[in-house]
């Protein structure tokens, strides 16, 4: 994972105690989305944590956690947490933060306990391998949460995090000798740590509270009384006469309803033509040979318009049912393939550059050039990939 220099917040609220190992940094609003979310939620929830990795001056670690990702869990047939959730979270992570990076993962609890369990510990070693990365865990009332991070390989529990990005409700801008002493009041205070996260945390559902239900203003208040009495002028002026000449409104509706019709014949037309192309293709299939397993029929560029039938058609074990020049071979994807273990075998041998070229062809997206079940590849002849 990178790691970008960062500037720490001023300004932060203390969930715990301060963790020398590793000091968190958890946005307010996702903060409060999360508690949210596991509220709402009557089943478990599970998604990934976005952000930034950067040091302090002093050379020791932080995380700064800044938006979440939403993933579906699957079922005990398709795997409770399988491979392609997580690759399509990364996916949408990647598009809508292209400069942050995944920072770890959250994790709801139905039951209401945050003890971590031996499949939250293989998840987090098989998807997420970098020391840095997180679990947060909740339960499922949103009445606690914690974060745990890796020591020495094994999942354990921070002493406590901050929350940056909103300060508390009625206070004023602070210099930087205030901000200072605040920070050492709020670590020194003689308050157990449980008795400081409850006040936070009523501190925090006021401040939700207030945005929620903002006071009403002088402005606010003439803008009704202005509303009011325009809806009195209205309900008790008496309504004129009025003569509607409606001849050109119905003539412009028949015109339409005709265009409609018309237009209704046309797309019934393209649906039967659209229909017979599909009998046709299914025909031209059979007539090749072809079923629907993972290997379809290609056509040359010599014999394309000459006679579809007759063009070569690419085999399960990716050789030419047949020869010609400008083959181009289709291979659909299963599970368990690999880029670079495919392109071996379509190509044995071949020189350096093969691999970025036959995504290039493709049009795979760089820099992992991911594939996934279902897709097919086009396997050109290694000399067309060289052009």
């Amino acid at each position: 994972m990178s790691t970008t220099k960062l500037r720490e917040p001023e300004e932060y609220f203390l969930i715990g105690q301060d963790d020398s190992r590793l000091v968190v940094y958890l946005r307010y609003q996702l903060f409060k989305a999360l508690e949210d979310f596991a509220k709402r939620e009557s089943k478990e929830q599970v998604g990934l944590l976005v952000g930034r990795v950067s040091e302090t001056d002093e050379g020791a670690p932080f995380l700064l956690i800044e938006d979440a990702i939403e993933a579906p869990v699957g079922d005990e047939a398709t795997g409770r947490f399988e491979e392609n959730l997580w690759k399509r979270a990364r996916r949408i992570a990647a598009a809508r933060h292209p400069n942050r990076s995944v920072v770890g993962w959250f994790h709801t609890h139905t039951d209401g306990e945050l003890a971590i369990t031996d499949e939250e510990r293989m998840v987090h070693k098989r998807f997420f391998p970098e020391d840095e990365h997180l679990l947060y865990v909740l339960s499922g009332a949103g009445q606690d949460r914690n974060f745990y991070f890796k020591v020495d390989g094994e999942l354990v529990g921070v002493s406590g995090f901050r929350i940056y990005g909103k300060k508390p409700a009625g206070s004023a801008e602070m210099t930087a000798p205030e901000l200072a002493d605040a920070r050492a009041g709020v670590n020194s205070v003689a308050a157990t740590p449980e008795q400081t996260t409850r006040q936070i945390e009523r501190n925090l559902d006021k401040i939700q509270k207030k945005l929620q239900n903002p006071p009403m203003t002088m402005k606010d208040m003439a803008i009704l009384a202005l509303l009011v009495v325009n809806a009195l002028l209205i309900l008790f002026r008496p309504n004129p006469p009025v003569t509607v000449d409606t001849s050109t409104l119905e003539r412009e509706h028949s015109d339409l309803s005709a265009q409609i019709s018309s237009m209704r014949g046309r797309i019934e037309r393209l649906e039967r033509h659209l229909s017979d192309l599909s009998l046709l293709d299914e025909q031209l299939k059979l007539a090749a040979g072809v079923d629907d397993g993972t290997v379809e029929p290609d056509l040359t560029v010599d014999n394309a318009e000459a006679d579809p039938v007759s063009a070569p058609v690419a085999s399960q074990d990716g050789e030419a049912l047949s020869g010609g020049k400008g083959v181009v071979k289709l291979y659909k994807v299963s599970q368990g393939d690999i880029l670079g273990v495919l392109v071996n075998k379509f190509y044995p041998d071949a020189p350096a550059g093969t691999l970025s070229a036959f995504a290039d062809f493709n049009r795979l997206k760089a820099p992992d050039f991911a594939i996934f079940p279902g897709d097919t590849l086009k396997v050109p002849e290694l000399e067309a990939l060289r052009k």
